[in-house]
């Protein structure tokens, strides 16, 4: 099998992370606290991309305020549509990154770092760098939870359950 063949065979399991942020997004009121980082909150942006897998699946191209919340959205998760992108919020101790991420390669994008306001060049530099490191950080505990869920067959059917009750009620 090639490498191109291995990468396609593995793109859902992004796809169904950037779902899952998607749903804790929506059904999760209290901050995720993640161990030497602080409290994150998620919250989706202004695009979301949704497809199927058969190559005449039609894709959903949703823009605007709050296109997670739009019903086309869920009609779109309730087909089987997966998300292939998005632009998605996390607010961590209280500064909000946002940023675009795609599913099959988890590829970040667009990625707005916080600026100190009058440091000097090299403090400037510094703390952006710090402040990338962190948001890295971030999305690696928050994939490694979603793998976590996803590799245990028991835990991960715990997770579906209430899973798919968002997604039809929504």
């Amino acid at each position: 099998m090639s490498l191109l063949e291995q990468i396609t065979r593995g793109a859902f399991i992004g796809e169904e992370f950037l779902t899952w942020l998607w749903f804790l997004s929506e059904t999760r009121r209290e901050p995720l606290v993640i161990p030497k980082i602080g409290e994150c909150q998620i919250a989706m942006g202004q695009e979301l991309i949704l497809s199927g897998d058969s190559s005449d699946a039609q894709m959903v191209v949703l823009r605007g305020e709050m296109p997670s919340a739009s019903a086309e959205a869920r009609e779109a998760l309730a087909s089987g549509k997966r998300v292939r992108r998005t632009k998605l919020y996390l607010t961590v101790d209280g500064v909000q990154w946002g940023m675009t991420l795609v599913g099959a390669s988890l590829a970040v994008s667009g990625l707005r770092v916080p600026s100190p306001a009058g440091a000097d060049f090299d403090s400037h530099c510094t703390f952006r760098l710090e402040a990338v490191e962190r948001i890295s950080r971030t999305l690696q505990w928050l994939f490694e939870q979603f793998l976590e869920r996803r590799l245990d067959p028991d835990r991960w059917e715990k997770e579906l359950s209430p899973m798919a009750k968002w997604a039809e009620g929504r």
